[in-house]
């Protein structure tokens, strides 16, 4: 198996969320008040019924939104309403992905100072790098958040996921060739059909530490290579082609389906070839 050398990152869901203050806003205005768990949820159940829509970026749009508002707890009378206020929100926000995910700069600057190379890959609009700067979360070299190779934004390189080409220049950007290479992202569409297609390693982004990054729960099982029907979590995963050593979980899910009964997958900082882990 490869080593990997460099993590290719998807920027929303996996190092920052909706702005709760936002969302909850809008869904307040269609007779809703929910919690931040029950937003996580909603995220994650979108991106499942986004991945699933058919139709051009309206369609899987909506069938986001639908989705969000549905776990949010909207009723089917409401759902409509509530759509409409939470699109208009998006829409009129100048950066509606303001929440930081909890452990996602420490998970970055482990993988960095473990020595993997970085680069950010996002369907953006042209001021990704700008806001995960602002945020902290990271930067191109040296700064106060984790200091990453390069920051993708679809936007500014006039190519998107899933199209191949939008990873192929973060490959180039990071110098490692895609066998060496992962990429984490929370959508199958965009980021695991997409980082398949340039034939780097998907994973999902689930909710357990990965030497202290977030990565998310529910069905994350990925074939070890193309072609292959061996599967592993994705956790797991990260750490183990880094080199880093985990521990038996604690607890297995009765059910992959749900978040009720994710598990934790504890890592130290990973350690790549020859790259001490920091202390």
């Amino acid at each position: 198996m490869e080593r990997v050398e460099a993590v290719l990152v998807d920027a929303g869901g996996v190092l920052t969320v909706l702005n709760p203050r936002l969302v909850r806003s809008a869904l307040a205005r269609a007779g809703l008040d929910v919690n931040q768990e029950t937003l996580d949820r909603a995220h994650y159940a979108a991106i499942a019924n986004f991945d699933g829509s058919a139709g051009g970026k309206k369609d899987q749009r909506a069938a986001f939104y639908m989705a969000y508002v549905a776990t949010a707890g909207a009723s089917k009378e409401r759902v409509a309403e509530a759509v409409a206020e939470l699109d208009a929100a998006m829409r009129a926000a100048s950066k509606p992905w303001s929440k930081i995910r909890e452990g996602a700069i420490e998970g970055l600057r482990a993988i960095c100072d473990a020595g993997a190379k970085v680069a950010i890959v996002s369907n953006a609009t042209g001021k990704v790098e700008e806001e995960l700067q602002a945020l902290r979360v990271c930067q191109v070299g040296s700064g106060y958040g984790a200091a990453v190779v390069a920051v993708i934004d679809s936007a500014v390189v006039g190519v998107a996921k899933p199209d191949p080409r939008i990873f192929e220049l973060a490959l180039t950007a990071v110098g490692v060739p895609a066998e060496r290479a992962v990429h984490v992202g929370d959508s199958i569409r965009m980021d695991v059909d997409g980082a398949r297609a340039a034939g780097i390693r998907p994973l999902t982004s689930i909710r357990t530490d990965c030497a202290g990054l977030t990565i998310m729960s529910t069905p994350a099982r990925w074939p070890r290579s193309r072609g292959s029907s061996s599967c592993v979590d994705a956790d797991t995963e990260l750490c183990g082609r880094t080199g880093a050593t985990t521990t038996a979980p604690a607890r297995r899910p009765r059910s992959s389906s749900t978040q009720s009964g994710r598990w934790r997958s504890r890592c130290r900082r990973p350690r790549l070839d020859g790259v001490p882990a920091a202390p």
